[in-house]
């Protein structure tokens, strides 16, 4: 990623599903962010999610991984996947109206 170092007033960013990404330090960069946001899945090293502790003028930063299931089904349950089965009792069915 470029430096953002120019981009004096930018002050909040979002992004997502970047797998691929290599190196976040240009966006570090930006003298007035202030708001991180990344949704889904990005290649940030361990060093990197350090650099967004430390910097100093990051005052918010959120991570939404999106739909997460916590129970993975094994490979030799071959039961149909049902809400109730995968959200437990959280899931309600509601009957359609014809």
């Amino acid at each position: 990623m470029p430096s953002l170092r120019a981009l004096e007033l930018l002050d909040g960013v979002e992004m997502g599903s970047m797998k691929g990404l290599q190196d976040i330090s240009g966006l570090l960069e930006a003298p007035a962010l202030r708001e991180l946001t990344f949704v889904r899945k990005m290649g940030v090293t361990q060093e990197e999610a350090a650099a967004i502790a430390a910097h100093g003028s990051i005052k918010r930063f959120s991570w939404f991984a999106g739909v997460v299931r916590v129970d993975k089904p094994r490979r030799e349950d071959k039961r149909r996947m049902t809400p109730e089965r995968n959200y437990g009792h959280r899931a309600r069915v509601v009957p359609a109206r014809c």
